[in-house]
């Protein structure tokens, strides 16, 4: 079970398919700095953030997101559907579906290694990023 938490709710559709959910918390005041994407490790949640997204969202808009088999998103059956670069793939998804351009990132755990692997594919879609 998941509690919904401050933010506006938001879906997407992955290149294979799925439907991934994510939460996006909109600037208090108008939004002066690059959007932030937050990245959540395995087994984690788009949720893992909830204790800082307040602060972290004062001047920016800040992007959360339930990786595929995790939390409200899609959980597919078939192994095939996971790897490293399909989470990539689902992330680079992200910013084009909801035009988010060159967010500042911060991830962990497994999902510093998708930033990671974005920013080797897609180095100019992205502004700073803590891992």
């Amino acid at each position: 079970m998941f509690v919904k938490t401050d933010g506006e709710e938001f879906a997407f559709t992955t290149a294979d398919g799925l439907r991934l959910v994510g939460m996006v918390h909109r600037s208090s005041t108008e939004a002066s700095q690059a959007p932030l994407v937050l990245i959540h490790g395995h087994a984690g949640s788009a949720q893992d953030f909830d204790d800082h997204v307040k602060w972290l969202s004062s001047g920016r808009d800040v992007y959360t997101y339930w990786q595929r088999g995790h939390g409200m998103s899609d959980s597919p059956r078939n192994l095939a559907s996971y790897s490293l670069q399909i989470f990539t793939d689902d992330l680079l998804g992200l910013l084009r579906s909801r035009d988010i351009t060159t967010p500042d990132v911060i991830a962990h755990s497994m999902g510093g290694v998708v930033a990671q692997l974005a920013l080797i594919q897609s180095s100019e879609s992205f502004g700073r990023v803590i891992l």
